[in-house]
């Protein structure tokens, strides 16, 4: 209902404000759908981040004790990760994530 009491259809938006409205939701999905892309490792850079951690455990299997390696294989080989990562933790007195990635790139761990 009208002010004066008749009774009159509402209008719409107007073809103007239905195009503003599709352009600014197609805008978002291009800037959103960029951004992932941006943001998404390629299978390259995957393979050297992997490489990088296998040659970074190199470097620290060297100071790890001969008892620490065969516990860790044994650790992973019975499927217990997680007991892996504390073991090389707490033997290198390295970080979380570092730890993690040293057990992920061990050698013979399923990629």
């Amino acid at each position: 209902m009208v002010a004066d009491g008749s009774t009159k259809p509402t209008q719409g938006p107007t073809v103007q404000e239905l195009t503003t409205n599709w352009l600014l939701v197609l805008g978002a999905l291009f800037v959103g759908f960029v951004l992932g892309r941006l943001t998404a490792k390629s299978p390259i850079e995957r393979d050297r981040q992997r490489k990088a951690y296998e040659a970074e455990l190199r470097q620290h299997k060297s100071h790890i004790q001969q008892d620490t390696t065969a516990a860790v294989t044994a650790l992973l080989r019975d499927g217990k990760k997680i007991d892996a990562i504390v073991r090389v933790r707490t033997d290198l007195g390295i970080g979380l994530k570092e730890a993690k990635d040293l057990v992920e790139a061990w050698p013979g761990q399923p990629r």
